[in-house]
């Protein structure tokens, strides 16, 4: 018999929808649709997951890619007789579109000289791409208008030759043939919170059409961000995709490999433009978007172009909070021809650190910072400064272009070139989180807090004896507080905890039983943000640790009082929840050999 299949609970992370992470075993049955809901046997003790109402988590997805929430904010996105308004206009359904199928629409003016639409009433805000497939009729031109509580975004393209003709106000404008004469155009702007318009136009800079002028459209979408994303449909309720909102995440490494359970504290961006850079104050350079491939494997990363004047080259963001708390700031970046770069907060000089972008090292730091660099691939890096909480905070942050990642603070008067640069993120806490995306929320944008745990499962708890196996990662190596895994009966009287301490990369494993503690042992690893193999089993009389294959000091135990019924991501009673990445957790109901403990974790 293979060790794993004395299992009585078997967590590897792959199986998930919202609210729920699906274990491997027990292998109870499962509602018809293969999921949690009418018919649901929570004898398989699966998981229960929250992240709140909460649209703003990321992951790295099995391509490499970060990934995010997406959603199409128009209803009704391809039926434009309904939820659709139109003027001096009609709208036929059963036409041949783009996709091969018969779900386009002829939109057609119906008297001359006039303004024909069909529209949208929106609320969206921040930066926002509206997107449109379209096809030449009896007119070759459409006009896409967006009015704003600002200054209203507008532009016309081409339908016949595939260009883009005048407009006003836009961050950026593209067409792009998708075959048969179909084009799909997106107009990109600040707040498209008041209406989208679909114009018959019959020349460019004019809204004007005549009797019979028509062109073909299908499937309209207005998202977040700086480019279109595939379509999703949506009828009476907005379409969703990516990471949604309670969706558990499977996160990988850059390179799409080792996929582990991403559980982390809630944490804000206060960058208001984390991808729209223009919407930072440059110096000595200039912004464009839309440049080259992000991380996010779309064509939105702006390119920074450096002046030829001497002078300090950067770009800047103000308004941030100036408490002297730990914070840390993390820009993604790639290099054309510029080498070096600089993170920087205003207030304490030692409030830096520097980066060669060339090599994926980081550089000279300030006395009062921490850094790092993470490889993304293609030439993309995560910069990461983390300013300790006795730094005097300044109110702006920079992003400096540097002559070298070597030597003291200070920008380059001299190098000119190209950078690109994309997702910049400045959070309270003394490391980096995942990307959180911000748009334009000048009071930052909040992912709340991962939570973990499934109840009611005694038959999968040993009550007498038993061996938890844990193979997971922490995010920090010194933890602000203690984070735990456990198994308990739901109140802090009767619980095994396992988990890091306060100490840099300890472990520590403390049972509690009938409210008494056994005081718990500390345990040193190299490296608690690299993945550790842990098993812990316990009977009445003794608790065993291992750790990477390793017996370690034996602790003393006693008999616990109630029935141990709940297993969680936290200390037990919903408290100190564990901030990192979870490969396998593995239950027994039974006290393992020391032999088969070695083997599970080495």
């Amino acid at each position: 018999m293979a060790l794993i299949d004395k299992a009585s609970l078997l967590m590897v992370p792959s199986t998930y929808e919202a609210g729920k992470l699906y274990n491997v075993l027990p292998s109870g049955n499962r509602a018809p649709d293969n999921k949690g809901g009418a018919g649901y046997d929570q004898t398989r003790a699966d998981f229960d997951f929250d992240r709140g109402s909460n649209a703003a988590a990321t992951r790295i997805n099995s391509s490499g890619l970060i990934e995010k929430y997406r959603e199409n904010l128009l209803l009704q996105s391809n039926n434009f007789g309904t939820t659709w308004t139109t003027s001096a206009a009609s709208v036929t359904s059963g036409q041949s579109g783009y996709d091969s199928s018969s779900n386009a629409w002829l939109l057609n003016a119906s008297s001359s000289a006039t303004e024909s639409y069909v529209r949208q009433t929106t609320s969206a805000s921040g930066v926002d791409s509206f997107s449109i497939y379209a096809k030449a009729g009896t007119a070759d031109q459409l006009a896409l208008y967006i009015a704003t509580s600002g200054a209203d975004v507008y532009s016309w393209f081409d339908l016949t030759n595939g260009t883009t003709g005048s407009g006003a106000n836009q961050i950026d404008k593209k067409i792009t043939s998708v075959g048969s004469g179909w084009y799909r155009i997106t107009l990109t702007g600040l707040n498209y919170d008041q209406r989208v318009d679909v114009y018959v136009a019959n020349a460019n800079g004019s809204f004007l059409s005549n009797s019979g002028d028509n062109i073909l459209i299908q499937s309209a979408q207005l998202e977040t961000g700086l480019v279109a994303t595939d379509y999703l449909n949506s009828t009476s309720v907005t379409a969703k995709a990516g990471v949604l909102i309670d969706l558990p995440r499977i996160n990988y490494d850059a390179n799409g490999e080792n996929g582990s359970l991403l559980l982390e504290p809630s944490r804000q961006n206060l960058v208001t433009h984390s991808e729209y850079i223009s919407g930072w104050t440059p110096s000595g350079l200039t912004t464009s978007e839309n440049q080259t491939t992000s991380p996010e494997g779309l064509q939105n990363a702006a390119k920074l172009t450096l002046s030829s004047v001497t002078e300090v080259k950067r770009i800047a963001l103000g308004s941030m909070p100036t408490t002297a708390v730990a914070r840390s700031f993390s820009f993604f970046v790639k290099s054309d021809d510029i080498t070096a770069i600089q993170l920087v907060h205003s207030g304490d000089l030692q409030g830096y650190a520097k980066f060669d972008i060339s090599s994926g090292v980081v550089g000279s730091k300030g006395t009062k910072t921490t850094s790092d660099i993470e490889d993304y691939g293609n030439g993309w890096y995560r910069c990461i400064a983390n300013f300790d909480a006795t730094n005097t905070i300044g109110s702006t942050i920079y992003l400096y272009i540097n002559d070298s990642a070597t030597g003291t603070y200070g920008g380059s008067t001299s190098a000119e070139g190209d950078l690109f640069c994309w997702g910049g993120q400045y959070e309270a806490g003394s490391y980096p989180t995942s990307y959180i995306p911000n748009h334009g929320e000048s009071g930052g944008v909040t992912r709340a807090a991962d939570s973990c745990s499934v109840t009611g499962v005694s038959d999968v708890i040993g009550q007498t004896e038993g061996t938890i196996f844990l193979e997971l990662k922490g995010n920090e190596s010194t933890p602000s507080e203690s984070l735990f895994n456990a198994i308990s009966d739901g109140t802090s009287s009767n619980r095994l905890l396992i988990g890091p301490t306060t100490f840099a990369n300890t472990l520590r494993v403390v049972v509690i039983f009938n409210g008494v503690s056994n005081g718990g042992n500390n345990y040193s690893v190299t490296d608690i943000t690299d993945y550790n193999k842990i098993a812990v089993k316990y009977t009445s009389s003794s608790v065993d640790v291992f750790i990477n294959g390793v017996k370690q000091t034996s602790q003393s135990s006693g008999t616990f009082s109630a029935t141990l019924d709940d297993s969680t991501f936290d200390n037990g009673t919903a408290g100190n929840k564990f901030e990192g990445s979870i490969k396998q957790r593995v239950h027994f109901n039974e006290a393992l050999s020391d032999a088969e403990c070695i083997s599970l974790t080495s």
